[in-house]
């Protein structure tokens, strides 16, 4: 269903609040469009949740539209001829307020490392580093990624971590979609970069945007640091333990946005 939902485009079907939620590329592009006019649709992760129905129904009744939160022609029709008439989408405007406005230490947050099952020995040597240095880090493992993003939502994380392999060498992944991009994941990601390339220098890096599920689905800066093989966590997660800590604590105290 996931594959067949992925190829729509708004207005390919009517989309409202029901259960099971729609998902697919349509509801992204529905989220973009009432977020890029000011109308708040949470995260921008393809699902028609209560947020992005708000959102439309705002919306709606804002063009004088019948405000019952459901996604058909004339909602269509009217969402294309005012687009474009606001230049950044409302969660990258909150978002970067947001930022600004905080500066915490180590001991003031709450960092969430998540990972698959697999991979959970060197997401608790990232944790247990941070731990020791005053953060309230969670390991949280699970093989569904968007299981992942709600556990890192439950607890209110103000940044998260997924832990992960990679193709080749290092990448480090922020949200990126859609025309959209997460500030402060792109923040998190190039300062971890930036430590990577002091520390490691000999092991290939990427940074990228990209729209998985864990980067979509959490409500907090979130990033996928993603590492080739099992050896190399192994060894080198003492290492990344320290790269990850300090790049948080530049990220948490940092109002650069």
């Amino acid at each position: 269903m996931a594959i067949v939902e992925a190829g729509y485009t708004l207005g390919d079907r009517v989309l409202y609040l029901k259960r099971p939620m729609f998902r697919g590329d349509d509801v992204s592009e529905l989220q973009y469009r009432v977020g890029s006019l000011g109308f708040d649709p949470g995260n921008l992760d393809g699902i028609y949740g209560p947020k992005t129905a708000r959102a439309l129904t705002e919306f709606q009744a804002n063009v004088g539209l019948p405000a019952d939160g459901i996604c058909g022609r004339s909602t269509v029709n009217e969402l294309k001829r005012v687009y474009g008439r606001s230049s950044e989408h409302i969660r990258g405007v909150r978002e970067r307020a947001y930022l600004r406005s905080r500066n915490l230490s180590l001991d003031e947050s709450t960092i969430a490392i998540v990972s698959s099952q697999q991979l959970e020995a060197p997401a608790e040597i990232l944790a247990l580093k941070l731990r020791q240095n005053g953060a309230r880090a969670l390991n949280l493992s699970s093989n569904e990624q968007s299981e992942l993003a709600r556990l890192a939502n439950e607890i209110k994380a103000d940044a998260c971590i997924h832990v992960d392999f990679s193709t080749s060498g290092v990448q480090l992944a922020y949200y990126s979609g859609f025309s959209y991009t997460s500030p402060g994941g792109q923040r998190l990601a190039e300062l971890i970069a930036n430590q990577f390339v002091k520390a490691i220098p000999e092991l290939a890096l990427t940074l990228k945007g990209m729209t998985l599920p864990i980067l979509r689905e959490t409500q907090m800066p979130t990033i996928s640091l993603q590492v080739q093989s099992p050896s190399t966590w192994v060894t080198k997660s003492p290492v990344i333990a320290e790269i990850v800590l300090l790049a948080v604590s530049d990220f948490l105290k940092n109002s650069t946005y």
